[in-house]
């Protein structure tokens, strides 16, 4: 079951899509929620074969919801769920909750060795040999972070990709769905310009190289901008 998709709206802005995503996940979100997103990274796409491309885990500290994930360019960091739902978009997103919550020593352990990685690097390539290196993927990450806190095992978490986490958790009963959202990219709205056809015909040029630009970004260096 999909729950809530919000494909609906794309009639309206992208700030009111994204708005109402950032709204609804605030308000169901716990400790240990994990936000999986089917991105345009082709190179995660082949070393995992998965639909979902990135992983993000949940904290809630004093009503204010944070994310933890590991990501190209940044490595592992924690970003707001505001902060982070923009820096999805654009993209779907499909979550899950813990079956129950998470008792007091289950959500310290679990928070205590997501902080304790921060900083790390991101580094990917280690997926297809399962060897440690100095730097951590999404999935690694926080699949770690739930073998802290007791909940799985994994003989490789190196080479748990967000497919195969997906399926982890949801498989052995410790997850529920928490429905599916779609995130879209603002449209700049056509504004009439008095220019000649060379200017045209340039800034054509250059906001179509730079989109081009953007999108080969997203598929081969597996960046949301």
């Amino acid at each position: 079951m999909w729950g809530l998709v919000l494909a609906g709206m794309l009639s309206a802005s992208a700030v009111e899509v994204n708005g109402a995503v950032v709204a609804e996940l605030r308000h169901e979100v716990q400790t240990g929620t994990l936000l999986f997103s089917q991105g345009d990274c082709l190179a995660i796409k082949v070393f995992s074969g998965s639909r979902f491309t990135h992983v993000g885990a949940v904290v809630v500290e004093d009503g204010r919801a944070w994310v933890y994930d590991s990501m190209n360019g940044a490595g592992v960091r924690r970003q707001s769920l505001e902060d982070y739902v923009r820096f999805l978009v654009p993209s779907d997103v499909w979550v899950l909750h813990p079956a129950r919550p998470m008792t007091d020593d289950e959500a310290h352990t679990f928070v205590r060795h997501l902080n304790s990685q921060l900083g790390r690097p991101y580094r990917i390539k280690h997926y297809s040999t399962g060897h440690r290196t100095d730097g951590l993927h999404c999935a690694e990450y926080i699949t770690d972070a739930l073998i802290a806190m007791g909940w799985f095992t994994a003989r490789e978490p190196a080479r748990v990709s967000p497919g195969s986490l997906w399926q982890g958790v949801t498989w052995s009963g410790r997850y529920v769905d928490g429905g599916a959202y779609t995130l879209v990219e603002p449209v700049a709205p056509a504004v009439a310009r008095d220019e000649s056809w060379c200017q045209w015909s340039w800034r054509e040029t250059r906001e179509c190289c730079g989109a081009c630009c953007r999108q080969l970004s997203r598929w081969f260096l597996c960046r949301s901008k």
